[in-house]
């Protein structure tokens, strides 16, 4: 079978609708991941992947620290997680943020690990002494 003289033209336009098809399926889950958390965090999140996309390709280490924060980002915060970012809101465009702040952002996501498994062990140990006094009793 001949193919058209305009096939060019008919595959390039299947494959720009193909990719306009994931973006708004994206921009769609990023809605939905959205109103799960809160907007500060939200809008904080967007100011970073605005900033990302800003660094080249060989920026690889800060690329994977920007994911790291935006991941965390999307996830539900409890109240004084959201504080430790409240430094951070203050940045109000992309082209404001740079290496050292996302350093920044990376420590206090590390210092709120370190304390949400802190908690989870008191927990663990408070458990086990409650065991323990029982059996005692």
């Amino acid at each position: 079978m001949k193919l058209p003289q305009n096939h060019d033209e008919i595959t390039n336009n299947i494959e720009n609708k193909f990719y306009e098809d994931i973006k708004e399926k994206e921009k769609y889950d990023n809605i939905q991941l959205e109103s799960k958390i809160d907007p500060d965090m939200a809008t904080l999140k967007n100011k970073i992947l605005e900033y990302q996309k800003t660094l080249s390709k060989y920026e690889e280490e800060l690329q994977d620290k920007c994911d790291d924060i935006t991941s965390f980002l999307s996830n539900k915060l409890e109240a004084y997680q959201k504080r430790k970012f409240k430094q951070f809101k203050n940045h109000k465009k992309p082209e404001n943020f740079n290496e050292t702040i996302i350093n920044e952002m990376i420590e206090v996501i590390d210092n709120i690990k370190d304390i949400s498994s802190t908690k989870s062990n008191k927990k663990q140990n408070s458990k086990k002494l409650i065991v323990i006094s029982e059996s005692i009793v």
